[in-house]
């Protein structure tokens, strides 16, 4: 999942979760993928299960907000987004070329052409969990600004962007993205994109219900 889409789902669970410092919370949200920046970090080592997240927010108490968004993105990250998309989209044509590779691209390409509604700044701030991931404070700043800059000019150039600044030139990823993109800049959808606002809405409300009845299972104390 892109970042504006994790922001989007977090953003939809925070008057459940109700976080004391929503810059922390939406911060956390996103730093998962700060991986990027780290060479030869693999996905695992930033993405934890649920229970080792919630021993870090006993461990370090103080930085709840910030892994409760954390936790917010891992969960989501497990989803099986291709089949709730699918589900969603009215046009067969459109199904067809939703694969489990590039359903992440085209729920971020849709939530940043259609929706654009995020207002939260993020705090960008080091902290004791990324010090225990081994990541260091230049790569946490460097990552922050990258994101901070992205979410205040948001436009499927910008993710193009975005995915280059985070090294993705070598990834067949960043390829299917300026393929998709090529290709819906071209399309009737492109054109007609308030007719799907109602069908991203609700993809993003089942990925954050179901990231719910997740949360619901986890108590931070027992």
């Amino acid at each position: 999942m892109g970042p504006y889409s994790h922001i989007v789902i977090a953003n939809e669970l925070e008057s459940f979760i109700k976080p004391e410092n929503e810059r922390e919370y939406f911060w956390g949200a996103v730093a998962p993928d700060v991986r990027y920046l780290v060479k030869n970090m693999s996905r695992k080592h930033t993405h934890f299960s649920e229970e080792k997240i919630l021993r870090l927010m006993i461990k370090y108490p103080e930085q709840k907000d910030f892994l409760q968004g954390y936790l917010v993105h891992c969960i989501a990250d497990k989803l099986d987004l291709r089949q709730i998309i699918r589900k969603r989209f009215p046009f067969s044509l459109v199904k067809r070329r939703i694969t489990k590779n590039n359903s992440t691209l085209i729920l971020e390409f849709f939530n940043v052409e259609i929706l654009k509604q995020f207002k939260e700044s993020l705090s960008g701030g080091n902290n004791p969990v990324f010090s225990e991931l081994g990541i260091g404070a230049q790569e946490i700043n460097k990552y922050s600004t990258i994101i901070d800059k992205y979410l205040n000019s948001l436009s499927s150039e910008s993710s193009f962007l975005l995915y280059q600044k985070l090294g993705f030139e070598q990834d067949r990823k960043l390829e299917k993205y300026k393929k998709l993109q090529k290709l819906w800049q071209e399309s009737w959808i492109k054109n007609n994109l308030k007719l799907l606002r109602p069908q991203i809405k609700k993809v993003n409300q089942e990925l954050a219900s179901l990231v719910e009845i997740q949360l619901l299972n986890f108590d931070p104390h027992t």
